[in-house]
């Protein structure tokens, strides 16, 4: 049974279905919920916000102020956490948010930590091998550090990669499975 549970929130398609998830877990086990986004400060002159934060930012043009995107893509993530948290409470669930800065994977374990999370949720955005080797993922960083047990909700494009027909070879024998979609 799970008490605490800490979603790791990304204002992306995934992190809708990790939300719905929440939602299913915290009903069945009368449990708590913490959700949290932790900003990801990107180098301005290398990166565009909106691909960290999740939301539909403009790029910023070169006389843009990077503070001032900075402050919109943090007021819109509250907002949307804010708006979460009143669902939950509409629907009877105990939950506390939090938006922090910094690198996620690191910030969500130590939140899981000093909050007493028992289970962490969180989405997975299915980097390649290659990208994972360019760029340390969260959900990997938490799957090796986490204080706690933890449930990756998987993105849409990777469950559609894994239906359909799997050919298994054993001791000279082919054997065709078909799963369901």
């Amino acid at each position: 049974m799970f008490n605490r549970i800490l979603v790791a929130m990304d204002g992306s398609e995934t992190g809708d279905r990790v939300f719905e998830e929440a939602v299913s877990l915290a009903k069945a086990n009368q449990a708590r919920l913490m959700l949290m986004h932790v900003f990801l400060l990107p180098a301005a002159e290398h990166t565009n916000l909106s691909e960290h934060s999740g939301l539909n930012l403009p790029k910023a043009e070169p006389d843009t102020q990077a503070k001032e995107l900075l402050e919109k893509a943090k007021h819109q993530c509250l907002e949307r956490l804010r708006g979460h948290h009143r669902d939950l409470t509409s629907a009877g669930i105990n939950a506390d948010v939090g938006l922090l800065e910094g690198d996620p994977g690191r910030q969500i374990c130590d939140v899981a930590r000093k909050w007493g999370a028992d289970l962490i949720l969180m989405g997975h955005r299915g980097l390649t091998e290659q990208d994972e080797k360019i760029m340390v993922s969260a959900s990997n960083y938490v799957l090796h550090h986490a204080p706690c047990s933890m449930h990756i909700v998987q993105n849409d494009s990777l469950l559609r990669q894994t239906r359909g027909s799997v050919r298994v070879r054993a001791d000279k024998q082919e054997r065709l499975f078909v799963t369901q979609p």
